[in-house]
């Protein structure tokens, strides 16, 4: 088989960091029969016209140490690295859209599946993906998150579907296209991460050894309730240590500022913290994106409104203030931002576009990111590049060190919350001025022993059962800071 991989999705498992040598790729489709070969270090523009045809919205991969793929998919079908549909590989994903496009190469949303291998099986890998219903707003949403199993080992070495539509979450409006997976602060589990639509309402699915975990809800931020609110793109930055979530208004001109909200994320514990509100300017465009990327040291942050894009410099006090705009795509509709082995970032156009924008220097401030909205040409003559970026985790991602809250750990005291008595022979009463959001309690060696998430300014908890000895317990309010207390059991 061609190593370049026709996909009809741009950039397909391309946009992985240079030291993942797993399931790193760099052959990759970017729209009708449009391919970026990085094997030479610089993008070279690779065509063919006989090319299997995958026109979708969504697009996973995953690929093997030697930059092969292993398998991929457009969230209604499972195609091994043969492109074709695995055995198992289709009729899924149900819901009363979406069974419009199970048996289909189509699916709209944009990062509505996501693809991570087991945490202690390399044959074995997860697929998460999102359904798709209408809503009251005349909007598709889904309203449940599923996953399924697929084992390389299978079908001669070309995999096979053993297990799918395995429901996660039912019964709940989730936006679509936000489905994120980020390396556990442990190094080899996972946390996959989506939001309710128009709420506050965060879940964090863990998936370790002993397989997919019930959720994790978690409150904080704000609930956008205007009127056809839609969702733009999620992202987390290379560290996995920060996450955007965009809302933004479908309602007509003029249209609302989209909302960027932007969240530290304890890749331990799994809760959000130092919530903060981004606006963008208001959009005057007919295109309605709201897509955001992190530069690749995570120090700016990067959105743009269909044609312009601007950025945010988040070392700075006051990031909302700090937003620069550097530069404009006239002719050439912008869509999907993600960062390439190189390190710059790839913008991918939106509709029938025959450029892809690039960001040449995004660790720079302002002008000197050196944004050229039309530096890679995709020939013409029907071969545009059409689609958006894929949504792959970054399996690059270390061990923190360690995982838990240790002494070395404690972000902060607060004289506002008590926790007493202290010390304790069974339970905790803890009681704060501010509403407490989460609660946490690690022992001695950060291993977590009780979670809850809350919305009140007092609670009791129980120690019975543990052992006497020194334990830490976490609190997250309202504002999203972090109180950490020392606590003895005896």
């Amino acid at each position: 088989m061609k190593q370049i991989l026709f996909l009809s999705m741009l950039l397909n498992g391309l946009f992985l960091s240079k030291s993942n040598a797993q399931y790193n790729s760099n052959y990759n489709k970017v729209g009708r029969h449009v391919g970026l070969d990085f094997s030479s270090g610089n993008p070279i523009v690779n065509m063919n016209d006989n090319c299997t045809s995958i026109e979708t919205h969504t697009s996973t991969s995953i690929c093997n140490s030697r930059n092969e793929i292993i398998f991929y998919s457009n969230a209604c079908r499972v195609y091994n690295r043969l492109d074709q549909v695995m055995p198992n590989g289709s009729n899924f994903n149900h819901g009363t859209l979406s069974d419009n496009y199970i048996n289909t190469d189509f699916y709209p949303p944009w990062k509505a599946a996501t693809i991570i291998p087991f945490p202690n099986d390399t044959n074995k890998f997860y697929m998460f993906y999102e359904n798709m219903e209408w809503n009251v707003d005349g909007l598709y949403v889904p309203e449940k998150l599923y996953y399924l199993v697929v084992d390389k080992s299978l079908n001669g070495g070309l995999g096979d579907v053993t297990l799918k539509d395995q429901v996660v979450l039912s019964g709940d409006t989730l936006t679509d296209g936000e489905v994120l997976a980020v390396k556990h602060g442990n190094g080899k589990d996972w946390w996959i991460v989506c939001r309710k639509f128009k709420s506050d309402k965060y879940y964090k699915i863990l998936v370790n050894s002993s397989g997919v975990q019930s959720p994790l809800i978690q409150h904080i931020g704000i609930s956008y309730t205007f009127a056809n609110a839609i969702n733009g793109v999620c992202n987390e930055n290379p560290n996995g240590e920060k996450m955007v979530f965009v809302y933004q208004s479908a309602s007509t001109s003029p249209y609302l500022p989209t909302q960027i909200d932007l969240f530290h994320f304890d890749r331990c514990s799994g809760l959000f913290s130092n919530y903060t509100q981004l606006l963008f300017p208001n959009i005057t465009d007919t295109v309605l994106l709201g897509i955001c990327c992190f530069s690749p040291s995570g120090k700016y942050l990067y959105s743009h409104d269909g044609h312009s894009i601007w950025q945010f410099d988040l070392t700075v006090s006051n990031i909302k203030n700090s937003e620069i705009y550097v530069g404009k795509s006239d002719s050439n509709a912008l869509l999907h931002m993600q960062i390439g082995p190189d390190n710059k970032i790839y913008v991918g156009p939106y509709g029938s576009a025959n450029y892809i924008g690039v960001i040449n220097h995004p660790d720079s401030l302002g002008a000197a990111c050196d944004f050229q909205p039309y530096q890679i040409y995709c020939h013409g003559g029907g071969n545009y590049a059409d689609g958006g970026l894929p949504n792959t985790p970054n399996f690059a991602l270390g061990a923190v060190a360690p995982c838990g809250v240790g002494i070395e750990n404690i972000v902060t005291t607060n004289e506002s919350l008590t926790v007493c008595p202290n010390p304790t022979n069974s339970s905790l009463k803890i009681s704060s001025r501010q509403i407490i959001k989460s609660i946490t309690v690690f022992d001695l060696v950060g291993k977590e022993i009780f979670n809850e998430v809350i919305n009140k300014k007092m609670e009791t908890i129980d120690l019975e059962g543990h052992s006497n000895g020194l334990y830490f317990i976490k609190i997250i309010n309202e504002n999203g800071e972090i109180i950490t207390k020392k606590i003895v059991k005896e």
